[in-house]
């Protein structure tokens, strides 16, 4: 028998080698360019788009909510009231108020209750009402229990644009409700806007109720 030599045995395992690295199977993240192949993202939410997100954890840009003015006074101030069930009110409308005398009237006409009443003087006045807009937005909810946040006010070319988020699609009490959001905006900012949009988690609502002045 011929005795094989060392040289024939480690070309052997060369060639067993080399075929054995051939045949290993594509790495799935790599191409015929052995570049990485990148996955499309399956997320799309968008925090301040998605109505049925956690209200209290979208943090959109804020836009003006949280600035202050030259004084130190917030530019917008939002304050959500429960008011009086009012099975007339279908969805979600918008109207402004002018003067202390119609936004007092409004408050008791419709039992709102203030939180910023029970303090020393409250905020709203005849002052307040010549240096700020006053938007009081009805909120009918299908529970007591749901809650409201001003997440953001722009200023669009001329257009004030307020968006409100509410946690209404989640699971509450079955009492029917009607908030009232009342939003207050410096008019040192505000003042000369052309036009008004608000927002209900996203949704576009309608300016309706009783206003002295056209806005």
């Amino acid at each position: 028998m011929k005795k094989t030599s060392m040289a024939a045995v480690l070309a052997g395992i060369v060639m067993m080698t080399a075929l054995a690295g051939g045949c290993q199977p594509k790495s799935p993240s790599t191409d015929d360019n052995n570049s990485p192949t990148i996955q499309p993202s399956l997320s799309t939410k968008n925090p301040f788009t998605d109505a049925s997100g956690d209200f209290k954890t979208q943090e959109p840009n804020a836009g003006y909510v949280g600035k202050t003015n030259d004084n130190g006074e917030k530019l917008c101030i939002a304050e959500f009231a429960h008011a009086t069930y009012d099975a007339s009110i279908k969805s979600p409308a918008y109207f402004f108020v002018d003067n202390l005398e119609d936004f007092q009237e409004q408050i008791t006409s419709k039992s709102i209750t203030l939180e910023s009443s029970s303090k020393k003087g409250g905020i709203y006045n005849e002052e307040f009402f010549s240096t700020h807009t006053v938007i009081m937005v009805a909120l009918p909810y299908s529970s007591g229990s749901t809650k409201s946040v001003l997440k953001a006010v722009d200023l669009d070319d001329g257009t004030v644009k307020i968006y409100i988020t509410s946690d209404l699609y989640k699971v509450g009490t079955t009492d029917m409700a009607t908030f009232y959001g009342i939003i207050s905006l410096d008019n040192s900012v505000f003042g000369e806007a052309v036009g008004f949009e608000v927002y209900l988690n996203n949704s576009l609502i309608n300016e309706n109720g009783s206003s002295s002045t056209e806005k």
